[in-house]
């Protein structure tokens, strides 16, 4: 919510989330019994992408809908406002 404005936002958080990811993923070369998998590392910024698309542009999209199904409010002999 407070990075709404900032259009390098979406960039600053999938290049965040690769600097996270590819390391962990490197790490398990290390640990007996795991895998390092390019797959997880798709994921998961892929997950920082989807994270911070709602955070912005789809919250403003669910507030639209919300918008749409609040009862609208008159009072009679007073003129109807257009919802925005």
């Amino acid at each position: 919510m407070t990075v709404r404005r900032s259009r390098g936002a979406g960039l600053l958080a999938t290049l965040l989330a690769l600097a996270i990811a590819a390391p962990v993923e490197y790490g398990q070369r290390f640990i007996g019994g795991r895998f390092p998998d390019v797959t997880d590392v798709g994921l998961s910024v892929a997950g920082a992408w989807l994270g911070m698309w709602i955070a912005t542009r789809g919250w403003l999209l669910f507030n639209e809908q919300l918008a749409l199904l609040r009862p609208r409010r008159t009072v009679i002999g007073a003129p109807v406002r257009a919802v925005k």
